[in-house]
């Protein structure tokens, strides 16, 4: 469209902004660093109700916090600079607050749950307490995966890259207005 500008971002891009940011003044990048953290943090509010939302066929078998909540209890948002990557935000799970939550102690169960290990995802299926008193019969049922977390980062990925590019900007076109040096 007419009279409209946008900034287009491809990751090693995004590097190269980080290492820009890591060189401008410490007030644009705790400003950066703080609209990062408030635009991904409802990000994160999104990946949690994604991985509540995931289907089950848990027909109240397991006590406990189960999958789908142990998940959306491990999703963290983590902020960090470094000299060689410049300043980033990141949506994780933590496998160690997975299992803490759910009770279950296989903190690769989420990575599983989205499809991205190399291996199928596949549990052993047990006899049922009437007939063989809950022994394992030796067969071995594959699961499907559902992917929440990927897709969830793919629909806000434009949004980010906009707001974060303007954020910085408009930062650094404040310090240029107050006379502030960036290097």
């Amino acid at each position: 469209m007419a009279g409209e500008s946008f900034i287009e971002f491809d990751s090693k891009q995004l590097s190269a902004f980080g290492r820009v940011l890591k060189t401008a003044d410490l007030p644009a990048w705790k400003a950066t660093n703080k609209a990062l953290r408030k635009i991904i943090t409802p990000i994160a509010g999104e990946v949690k109700a994604a991985a509540l939302a995931l289907p089950s066929s848990n027909k109240g078998q397991r006590q406990g916090a189960g999958l789908r909540q142990g998940i959306a209890a491990a999703v963290k948002v983590q902020m960090s600079s470094t000299n060689k990557r410049g300043a980033f935000g990141k949506i994780r799970i933590s496998g160690t607050t997975f299992m803490k939550a759910s009770g279950i102690h296989n903190p690769r169960l989420p990575r599983y749950m989205e499809g991205l290990s190399k291996k199928p995802w596949r549990h052993p299926v047990w006899a049922d307490k009437g007939s063989s008193g809950g022994k394992w019969a030796g067969t071995w049922a594959v699961q499907q995966s559902h992917p929440f977390f990927v897709p969830v980062g793919i629909a806000h990925k434009a949004e980010v890259r906009d707001k974060m590019a303007q954020t910085f900007l408009d930062e650094v076109q404040s310090q240029i207005n107050k006379g502030t040096k960036l290097h």
